[in-house]
């Protein structure tokens, strides 16, 4: 029943709605909701379902980036030029995302290095 009510929570139900879909009352529901390990259920639940939603998107996105690179080789000269340009831009903001993720790896690391003296 606790699980039950964890997953309806992390699902997006509302407490009156996960109450009353596992037939508890609200006032138990709310009082759950104030234990760290119910709400610490909440989050792995949803951690989970991010986790299998973010591996959807990447096949997605892997499909939508052969599609956009197929329009760069369009014969329509307009087309070929605003997917030339939005691949360019993508590919610019990766690198600085994949510069920005390195730089705080780096930071993490001295800052762990620091605390451990």
């Amino acid at each position: 029943m606790v699980e039950r009510a964890a997953f309806a929570v992390a699902s997006g139900q509302t407490v009156v709605a996960a109450a009353r879909l596992v037939g508890v009352g609200e006032r138990t529901l709310r009082r759950w909701m104030t234990k760290p390990k119910f709400r610490a259920r909440i989050r792995a639940l949803r951690n989970e379902a991010f986790g299998e939603a973010m591996g959807l998107f990447a096949g997605g996105l892997a499909n939508a980036v052969r599609a956009l690179n197929g329009l760069v080789l369009s014969s329509d000269p307009d087309v070929r030029h605003r997917a030339a340009v939005k691949v360019a831009e993508l590919a610019s903001r990766f690198r600085q995302d994949e510069d920005l993720a390195a730089r705080l790896e780096q930071l993490e690391a001295k800052l762990a290095e620091q605390q451990k003296k």
